[in-house]
């Protein structure tokens, strides 16, 4: 059966009228004889894989110009980290095409072979640089610079989940296995708010509301940025965020022992000496260490020389059996992170009957919706959803 031919229809609410092409939708004409000669005109720019904008005419823009650009124009008004971010995920790409690969010869089957290239990535990594390649490609193509390109039509990995809850128990043995005040002060918050990681690494002494006991951060420095961000506080996270305040008048909030504020990597890495510790808990409690095979195995895979001296065997056992026994560490103790903490914070006030659209405004979530969408936690406590049901029954 042929396929049908994408046909304009008229959208009420623009009061033009519209043609779908692929996953886009085109602003006609308001008049419908124009939307017709627009329709067609664009129906032949498709067949022949030229450029919406202007049909017929041509590009031959360089995947590496291409990506310049992007960085130069497509971020006057953005973080300079989300600049880096996508430089970080599409630099690799290009390097390896070459500066001066044609942007509109790019094809599903490279970046299928790039990312097959790297097996030891996560399938959330591989999501990333997808959506980095069909950004800058949609955005060359918005701005004319190129056609458009059947990349931006491929169906990339699904997003993953964070499906961990963190019981009140547990976050009491993670409190216990922070070594450092700054970094426990940071979780609290965390626990306390349900704020956005981002958005805790982010806050500074002006944001602090001390009237209203919140922390706000302006539309231009939030995260959708036509509304503020606003952060309700506990007691116990006020008290941390006035005496932080005291102890910062300028700059961010919460950093590290070093006065550095807290970063991405360096939340992970305290995550891990965490986890470390738990593990290393669970196996003085089980009385378990590794065997003389497993560091004898691990030895053989240990650089032999450390600042361009050879290592003694001393050294070389010494450096196995620490490996061997965070590896097992890992293996018994989970590794969590503060979108953890977020989701879990939603756990508990739902278990606590505050009602989802309340939770959903303290979250920082415009659409309500989002929780059913993304948070499932709730499914994971059997005990809970009993009692919920066994009181819906006695009622």
């Amino acid at each position: 059966m042929p396929r049908r031919q994408p046909a304009p229809y008229f959208k009420k609410s623009h009061k033009a009228w519209y043609v779908q092409i692929g996953a886009r939708q085109h602003r006609l004409s308001e008049d419908y004889d124009q939307a017709l000669i627009r329709c067609g005109e664009l129906l032949k720019a498709h067949k022949k894989a030229e450029r919406f904008v202007v049909p017929g005419e041509t590009s031959t823009q360089s995947l590496g110009t291409l990506a310049a650009e992007f960085y130069r124009v497509a971020f006057k008004d953005r973080s300079p980290r989300t600049r880096d971010w996508y430089e970080e995920k599409l630099a690799p790409l290009i390097g390896h095409l070459g500066d001066e690969f044609p942007a509109e010869q790019l094809k599903p089957l490279h970046v299928e072979q790039w990312v097959a290239a790297h097996p030891d990535w996560t399938r959330g990594t591989a999501r990333t640089v997808w959506q980095a390649i069909q950004r800058l490609l949609r955005w060359g193509e918005k701005s004319g610079r190129i056609a458009h390109s059947t990349v931006c039509d491929y169906g990339k990995p699904k997003a993953g989940k964070r499906t961990i809850v963190i019981p009140p128990e547990e976050y009491a043995r993670i409190l216990e296995n922070i070594r450092l005040d700054a970094f426990r002060d940071l979780v609290t918050v965390a626990w306390e708010s349900g704020a956005r990681p981002q958005e805790l690494l982010k806050f500074e002494a002006r944001h602090f509301d001390a009237a209203e006991k919140r922390l706000v951060l302006p539309p231009e420095e939030a995260k959708v940025d036509k509304w503020p961000r606003i952060v309700y506080l506990t007691d116990d996270a006020l008290a941390i965020v006035e005496r932080l305040v005291k102890e910062r008048p300028r700059g961010r909030l919460f950093v590290n022992e070093s006065g550095k504020p807290w970063t991405p990597m360096s939340v992970n890495c305290q995550f891990i000496a965490v986890q470390h510790r738990m593990g290393f808990a669970v196996m003085r409690a089980r009385n378990l260490a590794p065997t003389e095979e497993q560091i004898t195995a691990k030895i053989a895979t240990l650089s032999p020389t450390r600042k361009g001296r050879p290592k003694t065997a001393g050294e070389l056992r010494e450096e196995a059996l620490i490996k061997c026994r965070r590896a097992m560490a890992q293996e018994l103790a989970p590794k969590y992170c503060l979108y953890h903490v977020r989701h879990s914070w939603l756990d508990q006030m739902l278990k606590r009957g505050n009602d989802p659209l309340t939770c959903a405004i303290l979250l920082g979530h415009r659409d309500p919706s989002q929780l059913s969408k993304t948070y499932q936690h709730l499914s994971q406590s059997p005990d809970y959803l009993r009692a919920a049901l066994n009181k819906r029954a006695a009622g």
